[in-house]
């Protein structure tokens, strides 16, 4: 009797010290020092597993420190970063911060599921149809927390499917508006018939029709691209832009009319249209 008495003060005593010692034999302090403590537990900035000593599971699905920026308040490599999704016009293929076109892979859901080397490593080696913006490492990094600020702890709705975007080559497409008229030069996306397109000596046409394409109908002004504009532009590009270098393209009204059936899909998430 006095032993099964002893026995569960014992219990007692370790069930009750268990927190202060897990918390003391975090795993990721026996090989890294403290440093913004006020932020929280490891795991908090960098994910991993810090139940465990071996580096191949604890490093498992690590945010390393380069990455993690997007963790503290009013960063500065966030601000460059968003700054550059800007530029690149990223949201005209891609969500992000629940905003942009859904042509193409969801960018909330990618920070939410991946890790960053990976997602930098996939903006490294672009596939097919994704442009190549040539991103030196540090300006990666930028780009890769500005993502991850945006989207990470993000609710995707339910009812957001997966998006699929189908490269294969078909007979369907032979008599496409886009292709026999632009895909020489141009490329684009879009959720009825995929990819279409070859060229690569002109911009990327994907998401030309929403708010989220870089305005560049004319030089030093903010007109969108719309329906009558591309009407103009493809009759005569040198009216809006004198030096560009694309020759005029003579199109049928309903040639046109088909190639703005592919070009004016809906593409764009409940509430992009919001201000940034």
């Amino acid at each position: 009797m006095v032993f099964r008495s002893a026995f569960l003060i014992i219990a007692v005593l370790v069930c009750w010290c268990l927190p202060a010692v897990a918390d003391e034999s975090v795993s990721c302090l026996r090989c890294h020092p403290v440093h913004y403590a006020e932020r929280g537990s490891c795991v908090d900035c960098h994910r991993g597993d810090p139940r465990s000593s071996r580096p191949v599971i604890a490093h498992f699905g690590l945010i390393p420190a380069d990455y993690s920026d997007f963790t503290l308040p009013e960063s500065a490599v966030v601000k460059n970063g968003n700054k550059l999704l800007d530029e690149m016009a990223c949201r005209r293929c891609h969500v992000i911060g629940g905003r942009g076109n859904r042509l193409a892979t969801s960018l909330d859901q990618s920070v939410n599921l991946s890790d960053p080397l990976r997602l930098a490593e996939a903006i490294r080696e672009p596939v097919l149809f994704m442009p190549d913006f040539h991103l030196p490492d540090p300006l990666l990094v930028e780009v890769v927390n500005a993502l991850y600020a945006a989207g990470v702890g993000r609710e995707v709705p339910a009812e957001q499917t997966p998006q699929v975007v189908h490269f294969e080559e078909s007979d369907e497409n032979e008599d496409n508006a886009f292709i026999k008229n632009c895909g020489a030069c141009h490329r684009t996306l879009t959720t009825a018939l995929g990819g279409l397109g070859s060229g690569e000596v002109a911009p990327n046409l994907s998401g030309l029709l929403t708010p989220f394409f870089p305005p560049t109908y004319k030089d030093d002004s903010d007109d969108p691209w719309n329906r009558d504009r591309l009407k103009k532009w493809i009759d005569n590009p040198r009216k809006s832009r004198p030096l560009v270098r694309m020759a005029p393209v003579r199109l049928e009204e309903e040639d046109f009319s088909r190639l703005m059936d592919i070009l004016s899909e809906d593409v764009t998430v409940e509430g992009d249209s919001q201000e940034k």
